[in-house]
């Protein structure tokens, strides 16, 4: 009950990286044969990734991951518009976002960089649009606003924000702010389609979509401005310096077209198992809070509240019954300090209650989730 943090590679990518860990190992930047036989390799798979963005190739910029993605986003933008400029720019962010995202901007700040505002939420977890309209400034550079997020898999309003800042700019005769999002949570399940969206900054992270970790891309607007932080060959459309790994190239482009493909038929699987998992835990444990709902969020999450207790203790009790679950993101799995998503939906109120986020993948079934119940109740004695 722990797919949120990362998935297994599916059989069919560990397929599709196989030859290029083996045979084809060669630097697709040589002049000779079969290197440049690699770099029309590299441009079929960004033409692959960019079809499923309804995106041109030349905006696809393979990456790492979404945390290298969400840093090239953020500073990167912000770079540029200072050295063009020579203005202080303004970054907006929600109070919900990936650490990457966060320490991002904390980082521009922390060097005199850039201004940043962080917008809030309330106890529904789900951001105002016109609150970010409201943080606005004149040389707001970018806003960054996650499109499912991690720990509570609520969905953010996206294309409601998009439209109001087209609006805005439309107002201000300017091309600013851009508009990024961390859609690393979304792209099993959400409409990812950059033009319906209207994003002009998007990050993917492939260990997300059963594809490898250390894997992913970001799409950039060709008319974004960005400086490219890891500077070098050349690589990755001159935004994105070293040599290209085919195996990961590969495997997130399979991953991201066979997630794409089974997007429909997850989403109303996964979603009955949600709503039986929910209606479970709501009458065998009634002081518990569900935070999230099959109306508001992914089908993938089941975030749960339980006064009272520990999460640190609540979640290896689980373990130790045969059910892996975290406390929120699994990159902070390990403090049990309440995450700055739980601070921002319910204050000082956080630190008293425990929070589990459970999430469901493809091998997840009905079983799992009566067996979940069984181990919740074999636990309950602890925290009662």
């Amino acid at each position: 009950m722990e797919y949120a943090a990362t998935t297994p590679v599916d059989r069919s990518v560990c397929r599709a990286m196989m030859p290029f860990l083996k045979e084809y190992f060669y630097n697709p930047a040589g002049l000779f044969n079969r290197a440049t036989k690699l770099a029309k390799k590299i441009a079929r798979y960004r033409e692959m990734v960019a079809n499923e963005f309804a995106a041109h190739r030349d905006e696809i910029i393979f990456t790492s991951g979404a945390s290298e993605s969400n840093a090239l986003a953020i500073i990167g933008t912000a770079l540029a518009y200072r050295c063009e400029f020579g203005i202080r720019p303004h970054i907006i962010i929600s109070a919900i976002e990936h650490s990457s995202v966060r320490e991002s901007a904390n980082l521009l700040v922390e060097n005199d960089l850039a201004d940043i505002s962080i917008v809030p939420t309330d106890e529904s977890g789900i951001l105002s649009p016109q609150k970010i309209l409201e943080s606005m400034r004149p040389e707001t550079v970018l806003v960054s606003v996650m499109y499912v997020n991690n720990e509570t898999g609520l969905i953010q309003p996206i294309r409601e924000i998009a439209k109001l800042l087209r609006k805005h700019r439309r107002n201000t005769s300017s091309v600013y702010p851009y508009f990024h999002s961390d859609a690393s949570q979304a792209i099993n399940f959400l409409d990812i389609n950059v033009l319906r969206m209207g994003v002009d900054i998007l990050s993917a992270d492939g260990s997300k979509i059963y594809g490898p970790k250390m894997s992913g891309c970001l799409f950039k607007k060709s008319s974004v401005k960005c400086q490219a932080l890891i500077r070098g060959g050349g690589q990755e459309l001159g935004m994105r310096s070293g040599t290209n790994s085919l195996a990961q190239i590969a495997g997130f482009a399979s991953a991201l077209c066979l997630t794409r493909k089974l997007c429909e038929t997850e989403f109303r699987r996964l979603q009955s198992l949600q709503e039986l998992f929910i209606a479970r835990i709501n009458k065998d444990f009634p002081k518990y809070k569900i935070t999230n709902s099959p109306e508001n969020s992914t089908p993938n999450i089941v975030h749960v509240r339980i006064p009272g207790a520990r999460s640190d203790e609540y979640i290896l009790r689980l373990d130790h019954a045969g059910v892996m679950a975290s406390a929120g993101a699994g990159c902070s799995a390990r403090d049990d300090a309440p995450s700055s998503t739980m601070m921002a939906m319910f204050g000082e109120e956080a630190k008293n209650f425990a929070t589990v986020r459970f999430s469901m993948g493809r091998q997840t079934n009905r079983r799992d989730i009566l067996r979940t119940i069984d181990a919740m109740r074999k636990i309950e004695k602890f925290f009662v």
